[in-house]
């Protein structure tokens, strides 16, 4: 099934013919079932497949100088190919299919810099706007008004009509347990393709939920390219009646937008253009500098090296799902940006 799976995979045809029929009531189904549990079951399958491999390891060094003991390790080595086999079916019929489908927008058009100057300066603005007039804490940090859950379901349903396949059951997304190792690998969520979960890095700065949690629940929907799912949550988060989605949605997609303008005009022209406020910027960190302190307080590997490692994860995975240009592909957002708004452009 795995390796017929993976042929399928070729043909474009049937990836979308999966991904319309077939991959809904799938997802639908584990979406559902994992929702159950108030932790994240695919971190959880992590950590026991990690268990199960240290067991594999000492099971068969004791085998060794124990006979008795290579029988049981041969039934369980078979175990563990079964649930290997299983695993491997799950990321086919929930990853690399799914990434193999049609895209969700494309177009022929050459963008010339006058088109993407305008978007830029049109976010810049706009970012710089919405910090001075969004409600903030005592503290200075923007105040979020209802619940994030339930704001990025609407959000992003509030984009089904654009998008059909956005339509149906949102799962919440889940807090991760380690959280400390995604922001040493600088992670804001994490999709589980083999639990359909949406999970987030709950010691990143509250201003990234909005997008974020949108970013995952894109991927739980089958949008598995992350320009695409980058897309799509800024664009559930500008539709939101909630200013705080609406101002997340800017701030995800700002600086794609911004270094992809820079490196085509040069510091001397962007230096002549609307700049970035310093509030904007303090709006769209990562981590505070008092979390990302704790965080390396508490860490038990550099986090260069973590950083290093789960890049090269990353990098493989994405490949490995049919995305030639791996994690570079988050930039690409830029593009379907500026397809969006040619579009709009065209019905006005």
């Amino acid at each position: 099934m795995v390796v017929l799976g993976n042929l399928l995979c070729l043909l474009p045809v049937v990836c979308d013919w999966y991904a319309a029929y077939l991959f809904p009531h799938l997802s639908g189904a584990l979406a559902r079932f994992n929702g159950l549990f108030p932790c994240s079951v695919g971190e959880w399958m992590i950590v026991l497949g990690i268990l199960l491999l240290i067991m594999f390891l000492f099971g068969w060094l004791g085998a060794l100088f124990c006979r008795k003991l290579r029988t049981a390790m041969k039934k369980f080595s078979g175990f563990l190919l079964d649930v290997l086999l299983a695993v491997l079916l799950l990321l086919t019929l929930n990853w690399t299919m799914i990434n193999r489908c049609t895209p969700i927008m494309e177009s022929d058009h050459e963008f010339r810099i006058a088109e993407l100057e305008r978007l830029r300066d049109t976010l810049v603005v706009t970012a710089n706007q919405m910090a001075k007039s969004i409600e903030r804490e005592e503290d200075g940090t923007v105040a979020f008004h209802g619940d994030v859950q339930e704001e990025a379901r609407k959000a992003m349903l509030g984009i089904a009509d654009c998008f059909p396949q956005l339509q149906g059951f949102y799962p919440k997304v889940k807090p991760m347990m380690f959280s400390d190792l995604m922001s040493q690998s600088r992670m804001l969520g994490y999709y589980f393709p083999f639990s359909m979960e949406a999970n987030y890095n709950n010691r990143m700065y509250r201003m990234n939920y909005p997008s974020c949690f949108c970013h995952e629940l894109s991927h739980v929907k089958g949008v598995m390219r992350e320009d695409e799912a980058n897309f799509l949550a800024y664009l559930a988060c500008i539709r939101s009646e909630n200013p705080e989605f609406q101002y997340s949605g800017i701030l995800s997609v700002l600086y794609y937008v911004d270094n992809a303008f820079y490196e085509n005009v040069g510091p001397e022209y962007y230096s002549t253009k609307p700049q970035i406020s310093k509030q904007v910027r303090i709006d769209n960190q990562f981590l505070t500098p008092e979390a990302m302190a704790q965080v390396e307080k508490n860490a038990v590997l550099p986090s260069e090296t973590v950083k290093k490692y789960s890049d090269s994860f990353n990098e493989a995975t994405i490949k490995m799902g049919g995305v030639a240009d791996g994690m570079a592909s988050y930039d690409r957002v830029t593009k379907l940006l500026l397809i969006y708004y040619e579009d709009q452009l065209k019905e006005n």
